[in-house]
């Protein structure tokens, strides 16, 4: 999970938890109290998401021989001043 730290990307671990599943989470945040109790089925990486942090984390994850199923990305800007989520295909810009 790339950006664990969201509201959704936190709902989906949750899930994922809840089914008794492992699940590897990346975050520019620490761990919070509220995934705390996640009995080691929770790995928490913190990166400030820099190239080199990056590269270091997947140097630990190829090392460790981990196999993933899914991934998911939920980092980046949902909104700001200038950009509101799409509604439709035709909404997303190159430029986003």
């Amino acid at each position: 999970m790339i950006g664990a730290s969201s509201a959704i990307a936190a709902a989906i671990i949750d899930k994922y938890l809840a089914a008794g599943d492992s699940v590897v989470a990346v975050s520019r945040s620490m761990q919070s109290d509220a995934m705390a109790t996640a009995d080691g089925c929770l790995e928490w990486l913190q990166s400030d998401y820099s190239e080199e942090s990056i590269q270091g984390i997947c140097n630990r994850l190829q090392e460790s021989a981990l196999v993933f199923d899914r991934v998911f990305i939920c980092n980046g800007i949902l909104h700001h001043a200038h950009l509101a989520p799409e509604k439709r295909l035709e909404d997303v810009a190159t430029e986003q």
